[in-house]
């Protein structure tokens, strides 16, 4: 399937959703929360393909553990989702860490 796949980070919950939408029909195939402990694996036979795990994702509307797979036509495209995955990963868990100081 093929799609588009945005990064949201609401301002007012702190936290940063993935989600992807199906060409043509919209419809929802990827909806959950970027974790701390999710890790973006590479495929070894695509230099343009990453797998991670979920512990729940919510496009079927009811939360389920997933592992996931994404692939990109251009190389620079996968590193780019990467480093975006990577930034807002490590975002939530400074904050998670942040958190756990205060109390």
């Amino acid at each position: 399937m093929t799609g588009d796949i945005k990064l949201l980070k609401p301002k007012e919950k702190g936290t940063t959703r993935l989600l992807m939408r199906r060409d043509k029909t919209l419809k929802m195939c990827i909806s959950h929360c970027i974790a701390p402990m999710m890790e973006l694996k590479p495929i070894p036979s695509h230099d343009h393909a990453w797998v991670w795990n979920t512990h729940a994702d919510f496009a079927d509307e009811c939360p389920k553990p997933e592992l996931l797979t994404i692939r990109f036509p251009e190389a620079e495209n996968a590193q780019k989702f990467r480093t975006n995955f990577e930034e807002c990963r490590k975002e939530i868990e400074e904050r998670e860490k942040e958190r756990t100081r205060q109390k």
